[in-house]
C-alpha cells in the first residue's frame, strides 16, 4: 500500500460520521516504519488542506495530551 492510499483510507475514516477540521490520526506506515499524524480539514477525501506530519524517529505513541490548543506527545 502507497502512503496516498492509506491517507484516503484515514482521511475517509476521519469525515465518515463528523465533517469537523481538526480532526486526527496517528498511524505507522509499513513501508517507512514512521508514525504519521493526518489532521484532517474537516471536507471528504484527501484535499490541499489536510495536513500530513512525518514523525521521523518515533518508535511508538502511548499517550497524548490535548487539553489545551497544543497537542502533546506524552510518550
Amino acid at each position: 500500500m502507497t502512503l496516498a492510499n492509506a491517507l484516503k483510507y484515514i482521511a475517509a475514516r476521519l469525515t465518515a460520521t463528523n465533517d469537523a477540521a481538526g480532526e486526527f490520526a496517528f498511524f505507522k506506515y509499513s513501508a517507512t516504519k514512521d508514525y504519521f499524524e493526518c489532521i484532517s480539514d474537516g471536507l471528504a477525501g484527501v484535499t490541499a488542506k489536510d495536513i500530513v506530519i512525518g514523525l521521523v524517529g518515533a518508535t511508538q505513541i502511548n499517550a497524548i495530551d490535548h487539553s489545551s490548543e497544543e497537542l502533546t506527545i506524552l510518550s
